[in-house]
């Protein structure tokens, strides 16, 4: 018998696989953006839908959302991390479940950020572009 973490991260996997490779516009982008703002410290079931279907568009969203994304849940990991230490009654990430839910969303975005740049370092090489080889001096 599977555990559920198996279960989950095999969903995970499949849901990445099953993504379009077709970008959202700026605009679209923008919406995943600014419903991660609304969820984030929300203590309800709206956190693991966010997280689901974010997952599912991780592949389509903007160079410049998925670096916001990454960039403010790193703060708030960290931030949750300290209010978690000193014994604080309200957290940046919610309850145990949705820290858990937003730790890994972020795993998965920085994941992302890591493939997209070696792509684009991948084209830039490809392109026999100076700055480049200038990179690895």
């Amino acid at each position: 018998m599977k555990s559920r973490q198996d279960i989950v991260r095999n969903r995970e996997v499949k849901i990445m696989k099953n993504a379009k490779k077709t970008m959202l516009t700026e605009a679209e982008s923008e919406i995943y953006f600014c419903a991660f703002r609304y969820c984030l410290g929300r203590m309800t079931y709206v956190v693991s839908d966010y997280c689901e279907e974010a997952t599912r568009k991780i592949r389509q969203i903007t160079d410049h959302f998925l670096l916001l994304l990454e960039k403010e849940l790193s703060e708030a990991i960290h931030k949750d991390d300290e209010q978690r230490a000193k014994g604080e009654p309200y957290k940046t990430l919610g309850w145990d479940c949705d820290r858990g839910d937003w730790v890994k969303l972020f795993g998965l975005v920085s994941e992302e950020v890591d493939r997209r740049e070696l792509e684009h370092w991948a084209i830039k090489r490809e392109n026999d572009d100076p700055d480049v080889t200038k990179q690895g001096d």
